[in-house]
Parts: structure tokens; sequence; C-alpha cells
């Protein structure tokens, strides 16, 4: 049997009705809710997959400057949640490749501002610009320069995702219409990443377009407690090459032994300047020579380029 308090008044029901705002919610809060772009990521993975963006964006910022030479300001625009239609919604032409990251599911896509590709073809064959182009028809020339950067841009992401996957980068196919891609549904939740490249004052960008079902394929990699834990194991590496370097520049006792001699107190009371000491290894005998007080190497003795020099014949294993 349902409790009156369950049912709603007349006057309730009329302010639910017209969103009045001194309806008498007690001590509950309202939190309003987006249908159409809902909320894929917590903000514990939202700011891991953040710091693999900014880590992608790091390595973008050094092949710009190292390989192209070009004084370009790489940074993230935006990382947003959006249904696709307004992603797909637009009349401009544009660059873009389909592709896919297995074993992630379903298909992505990379979409690369004209303008930029124009700037990046005139740049690659010797011409110095102040500022982007306008947009315009791409020729098949500064097609293919658009196809390189897609292919440099996601093999970056490959390897700054890697941390966490590892996956295998395919392109499925080139657009130019945004319109002709149908890779979800208008209402499916995407996430969104603009990378914005700044020159001078002017801004031209590229953007990421990950559909929900990529997306949640990725999900379970976004965990907290392993990229701690790879974070803290980079930072043990860290300290065990400072401290190999350490020990590589300690310096320690080289000594070869040319043989030896049992004498009796008497016997060295009574050495002269002259003497001989028979020693008992032989002319052609293979010496001990120690680092430390361990015995390490067998060598032989010679001479190379007019100096005394040893040539190790075999390395001695006293199980250390």
């Amino acid at each position: 049997m349902r409790n009156d308090k369950d049912i709603l008044s007349p006057k309730e029901i009329e302010d639910l009705v017209k969103g009045s705002d001194d309806m008498n919610m007690g001590e509950k809060t309202v939190y309003p809710y987006d249908f159409r772009s809902p909320s894929l990521l917590s903000k514990g993975k939202l700011r891991i997959f953040q710091l693999l963006m900014e880590e992608f964006v790091s390595q973008i910022q050094s092949f710009v400057a190292a390989q192209l030479k070009i004084p370009l300001e790489v940074q993230i625009g935006d990382i947003r949640q959006s249904a696709y239609s307004q992603f797909q919604e637009r009349n401009e032409e544009t660059f873009m490749v389909v592709f896919n990251m297995p074993p992630l599911e379903g298909t992505s896509i990379l979409e690369i501002k004209l303008p930029f590709i124009i700037f990046i073809n005139q740049v690659l064959l010797g011409k110095a610009l102040e500022k982007f182009p306008e947009p315009r028809a791409i020729t098949p020339v500064e097609e293919e320069t658009a196809t390189f950067l897609a292919e440099r841009f996601l093999y970056t992401l490959q390897e700054s995702f890697s941390k966490l996957i590892k996956f295998n980068f395919n392109i499925i196919s080139k657009e130019r219409n945004p319109q002709l891609l149908f890779l979800a549904s208008p209402d499916e939740p995407t996430v969104i990443v603009s990378v914005q490249f700044k020159l001078g004052e002017e801004v031209s960008q590229i953007d990421f377009c990950f559909p929900y079902i990529v997306f949640n394929s990725l999900l379970p990699y976004l965990d907290v407690k392993k990229w701690f834990s790879i974070t803290q194991r980079k930072k043990d590496e860290r300290i065990d090459k400072l401290i190999k370097d350490n020990i590589e520049n300690i310096k320690v006792d080289l000594v070869c032994e040319l043989g030896s001699l049992d004498l009796a107190l008497r016997e060295i009371l009574h050495l002269e300047k002259g003497d001989y000491l028979c020693l008992n290894v032989d002319n052609d005998a293979l010496l001990n020579l120690k680092i430390g007080n361990f015995k390490k190497f067998k060598v032989f003795p010679g001479i190379s380029h007019k100096k005394v020099a040893l040539r190790i014949e075999k390395i001695i294993d006293e199980g250390r």
C-alpha cells in the first residue's frame, strides 16, 4: 500500500511542471543532467586520459620543433563529451581519416583542419609563413602531406598510450565531408579532444573523435592504481640508473700478479741489490688479474704500442 507522503499534491505537480524555484525539495540537491552529452568519465579516469594526451602533445611539440623546424606552440585546446551529431553536423570541408586501434573496439576519427595542412605543405616546400592560410580545397600533393601528418599523429598517439595499453592503428578510409561519416548514431556520446597549434596570435587545430564503443573499451585501462604503479616504477628506474652511474665511476685497484714466492724472514733480511728471485710461474704461464681483492681474469703479458700490456684470456668465476 502506498504512503500518502509518496503522492504529490496538485500544488507540487503544478510547481514541478512550471519548474518553480520555490518548490520545497527539503535537503535534496538537484543536479542538471544533459542527456545529449552524458558523462563517460569519472574525475580519476579523466585525469589519467588528460595526462596521456599531454604526453601526446609533448611529443608532437618535439616533432614540430626538431624535424619540421617550425615555431609552433602545441597545447590541448579542449577535452569534451558530446553527442556524435555535434561533431558530424557541419558544412565545412575538412580532411579526416577513419582509423581503428585493436584491441580497442570500434573506429575513431582524426580531423586535420585544412589551413594547417596547407601551412605545413608550404613550409615543407621552403616557404616562410607568419600566419595560417585561408581554407580552400587541397591539392593531391597537399593530400599526401595530410596523410603523412595523420600517420605521424596516430603513431604518436600509439606511443603516448603505450604506458597503459599497446595498440596498433590502422587507417581505414579518408573523407572530406563530416556528414558522410556514419560511425555512430546521432545521439551516441563521444569524447572530442582538440589539439591546438598556435602561430603567433593565430590558431589551427586537429580533433580526435572517440565514439562511445571505442572509449568504453578504453576505460578499463584508465586505472588509477596501474597509472601510479607505472609512475613509481619509472621513478625506481631513474634511481637504479643513478646508482649504476655512480658505481661505474668508482675507481678500483687493478693488480696483475706476476707470481709469488715463499721466503723466510732470515732470507729477506739478507737480500741485496742485484739478487734474483725465482717466482713460481713459467714464462708462458697465464697470470692472475685482480680487481680489488678478487681474482677476476687470467691474462697473458706482452707489449702493445711500446707499452706493457695484458691480454685477457679467461674469466675467473669465483661464484660472485
